[in-house]
């Protein structure tokens, strides 16, 4: 891990992501769990009260040493490119961006995960048709309101549902990856 890459997480937003960050840290990080969250929040009087629940909340389901998919890699025409698309409409921090010694740069968002991207010459080539990743939303209304960002900015868009448990769709990448968006009711008991 490069000089500076643990630092990143903690001058990340401020608010509920720079939590968010905090907690996926001190979770993923061996003997981790609520025992190195609470470490690292005792003493800190009505603050550490409040972003213990807050923790709780948004860790509520995760078990110490659960495996956590944390990291995905992609081929890019364009560095810069991809990199802003997914820090303007998928909620990546530029300032998270570390470049290492083979061109690959990673990118991180609120909730610790690292898109790692890697130019390579030419074209992509074509992927198969259900090849695709996704970010899940709390509510329908923030699907919609990113499906109308990107369309009014002219981002293909190749699949979309609008039902009473499921609103998603599918768009491109600017190298043909398909990202899904979407919200899903919860199934009872959840």
């Amino acid at each position: 891990m490069p000089d500076g890459a643990n630092r990143r997480t903690h001058r990340g937003a401020q608010g509920l992501s720079r939590i968010v960050s905090l907690a996926h840290v001190r979770v993923i990080e061996p003997g981790g769990g609520e025992a190195a969250i609470g470490r690292y929040l005792r003493g800190r009087g009505r603050a550490s009260a409040e972003l213990r629940i807050t923790l709780a909340v948004l860790w509520g389901r995760l078990e110490a040493g659960a495996m956590q998919l944390t990291h995905l890699g992609l081929p890019v025409r364009d560095e810069q490119t991809s990199r802003r698309f997914y820090c303007e409409y998928f909620g990546f921090d530029p300032a998270s961006a570390q470049r290492y010694d083979d061109g690959t740069v990673i990118i991180r968002n609120s909730a610790g995960f690292d898109l790692a991207l890697h130019a390579v010459p030419g074209e992509i080539g074509s992927l198969p048709d259900f090849l695709h990743f996704g970010f899940r939303l709390s509510e329908p209304a923030e699907v919609r309101s990113l499906l109308g960002r990107l369309a009014a900015d002219g981002v293909e868009i190749i699949e979309q549902f609008d039902e009473s448990g499921l609103v998603s769709f599918k768009c491109l990448d600017p190298d043909g990856h398909r990202v899904e968006v979407y919200w899903e009711a919860p199934v009872s008991g959840e």
